[in-house]
């Protein structure tokens, strides 16, 4: 079963060090979050246009938005509940009606996941992810915080057809017993999804510091780290909820890199500051982080084809990115490239996921990303 519906109105909530109190640092090294309204376990500095939220979880107020915790009152109940998620590295959202704009929002379109998850989303481009939701039928969105320094001018952000509220955009000190830590370059954003009343699922998005020397391998490393915490945590606090972590790792599977060991502190730029929480050596492995914790890689390729490659720009294809699981039942998943996409689609494992509408040109996904979105079905039992 999908959903499909189209975006009467888009609902966004953009936040700056937003962490809800019943998934903020709550093991004994660990301290809460600073500059929290302690009424909402939300900090209220957010910039930018603020508005209520479709899920009813949060208020505008002065043009500042804020997001009411969850309580943990709300015990997750589902009933062999589908939910397709999709993670997307979208390099820009682009003008309203661009070439690339029109391929994007058709390419999200096509589809039709419940929630998507989007990186690479460029300071300023706000209102245009609004547009990008609208266009391709979605009505809530969730932007994280702008990036420190280290991270750049991209974001994380996801944009849902059923009811989302925010988790936490983390940042490097959300998620360390040291409170000047600033080690992570993208805040990981996440999010709480209902996709049917009274069943929950969590998903963590994160977009992982790139590149092949030393100093990458061991930021990427120290994020991941950040990452498996917030996880581990959620967990912790909210046993029942589905929980999935999907974006882009950077990494791929076979790399010769795995497995390396970091055995020192590398030159890191001016403004970054390691965590003293994080212990060194490092093992260099950023999916293990997960795998270690029961979760799961969802094996997923193109169309008709055994290319799992979700980076299309420059001289190589490889993949990037990625859904990970835990406490869902795996269903199927695909790399979407429209260049494959032949309308000729069966439920899997027989087949490959069914999408919404018609097939698209090769054009779309050329012109959309230098990414291919990855797409996963599950079942929340």
């Amino acid at each position: 079963m999908r959903r499909i519906g189209s975006a009467a109105f888009v609902s966004v909530l953009i936040v700056t060090g937003c962490l809800s109190s019943d998934v903020s640092l709550s093991d004994d090294d660990a301290d809460t979050e600073a500059g929290t309204d302690d009424s909402t376990g939300v900090e209220d500095t957010s910039s930018g246009p603020g508005s209520s939220s479709a899920t009813g979880g949060s208020t505008s107020v002065g043009g500042v938005t804020t997001v009411a915790p969850t309580t943990g009152d709300e015990e997750s109940v589902c009933d062999a509940t589908p939910l397709r998620v999709a993670t997307f590295n979208i390099e820009a959202v682009s003008s309203p009606g661009s070439d690339p704009f029109v391929g994007l929002a058709a390419s999200i379109a096509r589809i039709g996941a419940d929630v998507v998850c989007m990186q690479e989303v460029n300071e300023g481009e706000e209102e245009w992810v609004s547009d990008l939701a609208e266009a391709a039928g979605y009505s809530v969105v969730v932007l994280a915080n702008q990036s420190p320094a280290i991270g750049g001018d991209i974001y994380n952000a996801c944009i849902s057809r059923i009811p989302m509220e925010l988790i936490a955009s983390y940042g490097g000190s959300a998620l360390s017993s040291d409170p000047s830590a600033n080690d992570v370059g993208r805040d990981i954003l996440a999010v709480r999804v209902q996709p049917e009343p009274g069943c929950y699922a969590a998903l963590f998005t994160v977009h992982l510091k790139s590149g092949g020397d030393y100093e990458d391998l061991f930021r990427r490393q120290v994020e991941a780290e950040r990452l498996a915490r917030g996880v581990r945590l959620y967990r912790e606090n909210r046993p029942a909820d589905g929980l999935i972590v999907l974006g882009d790792f950077n990494e791929q599977l076979d790399d010769d890199d795995l497995g390396t060991s970091l055995d020192e502190v590398p030159p890191l730029p001016e403004s970054y500051e390691l965590g003293s929480d994080i212990d060194i050596p490092l093992r260099y492995h950023p999916f293990d982080v997960l795998t270690t914790q029961g979760f799961q890689i969802a094996p997923a390729f193109q169309e008709d084809s055994a290319d799992d490659g979700t980076f299309i720009g420059g001289n190589f294809n490889s993949r990037l990115d990625y859904v990970i699981y835990g406490q869902a039942l795996f269903e199927g998943a695909e790399v979407y490239n429209a260049c494959f996409d032949n309308g000729d689609d069966d439920d899997p494992p027989g087949g490959w996921l069914p999408k919404e509408g018609q097939p698209l040109s090769c054009f779309s996904s050329q012109i959309a990303s230098d990414h291919l979105s990855v797409f996963a079905d599950f079942v929340l039992p």
